[in-house]
């Protein structure tokens, strides 16, 4: 009986282990999807100037910090007054703005914080139909350098009437990811320290890169004062001579 009671223990014990193992799996496998996806808020602007007001417009979402196809979530549906204030933007051949913050790892968003922004002509938005194509452009830590807006449709053709009689109702938007790639940089340091263990080298073994005169004047010097003075004195005992014979 002890046995069996021992052997009831053991298999309980294992059991919840397991148990436990399972819930931490999970629970590692939830974060490492948190932290592996990444969304950024977008919003636009109706208005003209530089105190437009900005408002909530939908998500940028993106499986993970690397270049690929995102996703668009819209959250606020736009308004009948929305929809006019589009229109008459695009009659008067205003600018569409949107803009997202320039950071796609922030937990919290607030009024206080940088935005980069981008604009279309609002009547290129509207013939095509609300369908655009957003591109987010940050680097590999996840800073946002700009955001890129491009319609399907880049020209103006509609009249006022066609505009006016034109459905706004939501957006159709394809979203994507471009980071930048760092370039080569040039190993100053290491070629300045090659520079200076060559240096110390030619140094320890003695090595003298100085011109053959450099080196020997010294001794080059006195040997040509010294020709040129017993040539003077030859000359002179030779003409001495002469006179004498004479």
């Amino acid at each position: 009986m002890f046995r069996a009671t021992f052997l009831q223990r053991f298999v309980l014990a294992g059991t919840l282990l397991a148990v436990a193992v399972a819930k931490n799996s999970g629970s590692s496998d939830q974060e490492d999807a948190m932290f592996s996806s990444v969304s950024i808020p977008i919003q636009h602007s109706f208005q003209t100037g530089s105190d437009a007001e900005f408002r909530e417009r939908g998500f940028l979402s993106f499986k993970s910090l690397s270049q690929g196809r995102g996703s668009y979530r819209q959250t606020v549906d736009l308004s009948t007054d929305d929809s006019n204030l589009l229109k008459e933007l695009a009659l008067e051949g205003g600018l569409y703005r949107a803009r997202v913050p320039t950071q796609l790892l922030s937990l919290q968003y607030s009024d206080d914080i940088g935005y980069v922004s981008s604009y279309v002509k609002a009547c290129s938005l509207l013939e095509s139909n609300m369908s655009d194509d957003i591109t987010i452009h940050a680097d590999q830590s996840g800073h946002v350098l700009g955001i890129s807006i491009l319609p399907s449709r880049g020209t103006c053709t509609k009249s006022s009437e066609e505009i006016l009689a034109m459905e706004v109702l939501f957006f159709n938007t394809t979203v994507s990811l471009s980071l930048t790639v760092s370039g080569p940089v040039p190993e100053t340091q290491a070629y300045l320290d090659k520079l200076e263990e060559e240096k110390m080298q030619k140094t320890a073994n003695g090595q003298d890169n100085r011109s053959f005169f450099a080196k020997y004047w010294m001794y080059i010097v006195p040997v040509v004062l010294f020709l040129m003075i017993s040539g003077g004195q030859g000359e002179q005992r030779g003409g001495g001579s002469q006179m004498i014979t004479l």
